[in-house]
Parts: C-alpha cells; structure tokens; sequence
C-alpha cells in the first residue's frame, strides 16, 4: 500500500511511504502513523468548505480547484460571520419575500439607469457629460461625488482614458484581476469605488462591489491594492451569494444597505 513519487522530492523532500506487508502489527503502526500526519496537517471540513468546493465544481468543472489557504481564508470569514450573527440576518432578510422582492427590483432599475448612463449598448460612446454626473450620483451602488471623482472622470472623458477604460473592464476574454490591476493605473483620481462599480454595473451576478458600506459590513480590507486582491473578494462574494441563494451583488449590496441603515436605495 502506499502512494510515492519517483522522483527527487519523493526520494528526499516529501513525507512518503509505499510497502507491502500482510502483518497486522506493520499495518497498525502504518496506520497510527499515517492518523497522526492527517490529523496534523489535514484542514477541518465545514459546510462552508464543502459549499465552495461545490461552487466551484459546479460554475467551472474544468477550473483548477482554489489554494487551501483562500478556501481556508474564505470559510474563517464565513465562519467569523456566523459567529457574530451577519449571515443569519442577511438570511432573515432573504426570507422577508416582500422585502426581498422589492430590493431586487429597485436594484434591477438601478443597474439599468446605471447601464443607460455608461451608454453599454454603443460602446460607450454616450458616457460624457451629464452621463458621466448621471453615473457618480446614482447612489444605489455608491455616491461618486466625493474625492474629486466626477472631475476625475470628466478629464478622462476629455482625452478619451475613460472610454478606454469602460471597453477594458468590459472584456470577458482578460482575466479580472488582469483588468483590474490595469485598471487601477489607467485614470488618476478613479479608484476602486468607480471601478467596481463600472463591473458590477456590466456585470452584476459575476462581480462584487467594493464601496464603503460592503467594506464595513463584510469586514474586508479597505485597501484594494491589486486586481489578484479583488479576484479573491470576488471568490469570496460568490460563495456569499450562494450561501444566501442571493440573485446578485447589486442585490446584496442592496441588503447590505438596508441592514445598515433601514434603506433600500
């Protein structure tokens, strides 16, 4: 019995057995030995683990499965959330059907408005001007004047940065975390807020929104430094979503508000 490697990590490196014996003595200490590697190393299986593994098998058989440690990472943070009651009450609020419907239909809306002022449908040809005002100030998925991002985006409207940057967060056939960390490069003065937002605009079941309520309620980092870092909130958010049978981020972020602060704009 046994699973051993030829080669120079399995001869010197890993922790490796591979025998043949019929002694029940040799295979009680074998197994003794092999309990005590398991219960060393071996990660704990919770409903959160198996439900991303799931996900994951499921949305893309043929994706290589996460390191441990995001899985591991994720489900802490799930399992952070369970302890302090932030899953069971976006749960009770999943379950209010009235209440529920009626965010996701103001979502629905807001993405549309929002999808009209980017101007999706002509390639963003119409996102200038009033759009662009149109688009900061549409609070349901985060109010963009502050921090000078409107003249930010009116700059780069100018010199035609912006419009390139919409057509890059809309290619499906780069990475995310390869768009993103262009991205965050490409326009001075357009961070993280209007970048996800963009996203989850075009995108809203595949992209989370990154503003300061989801930040605060779901205790992620504040700072955005890389697109691999939003790759990995996005892994997260999926697994969220799941959990909650959540259509959307713009509907979670819509939950996320209401239970912040009783409003589901």
């Amino acid at each position: 019995m046994g699973s051993a490697n030829y080669t120079e990590s399995g001869f010197s490196k890993n922790c490796e057995l591979a025998i043949r014996t019929e002694n029940p003595i040799d295979c009680k200490s074998i197994k003794k030995w092999f309990d005590s590697l398991w219960n060393k190393e071996c990660d704990v299986i919770t409903e959160e683990l198996i439900v991303s593994r799931e996900y994951e098998l499921i949305n893309n058989p043929y994706r290589p499965l996460p390191k441990m440690n995001k899985v591991k990472r994720n489900t802490e943070h799930i399992e952070k959330f369970n302890a302090e009651n932030i899953i069971a009450d976006l749960k009770e609020l999943r379950n209010n059907n009235e209440l529920y419907s009626s965010i996701c239909t103001q979502r629905k809306n807001a993405i549309k408005d929002l999808r009209r002022c980017l101007d999706v449908n002509n390639g963003f040809a119409g996102f200038r001007g009033q759009a662009v005002d149109d688009f900061c100030s549409e609070g349901s998925l985060g109010d963009l004047n502050q921090h000078g991002v409107p003249n930010a985006m009116h700059s780069a409207e100018r010199n035609g940065t912006l419009k390139n940057l919409c057509k890059l967060l809309s290619d499906e056939t780069i990475p995310i975390k390869n768009r993103v960390s262009r991205a965050l490069k490409m326009v001075p003065g357009v961070g993280k807020g209007s970048i996800t937002k963009i996203l989850t605009t075009l995108y809203p079941k595949k992209y989370i929104l990154i503003n300061g309520c989801s930040l605060k309620y779901l205790k992620l980092p504040p700072q955005l430094s890389s697109g691999k870092c939003y790759e990995e909130y996005c892994e997260f958010g999926q697994d969220l979503l799941k959990i909650l049978d959540i259509d959307n981020f713009a509907v979670l972020d819509g939950m996320i508000r209401y239970l912040t602060d009783g409003d589901t704009v």
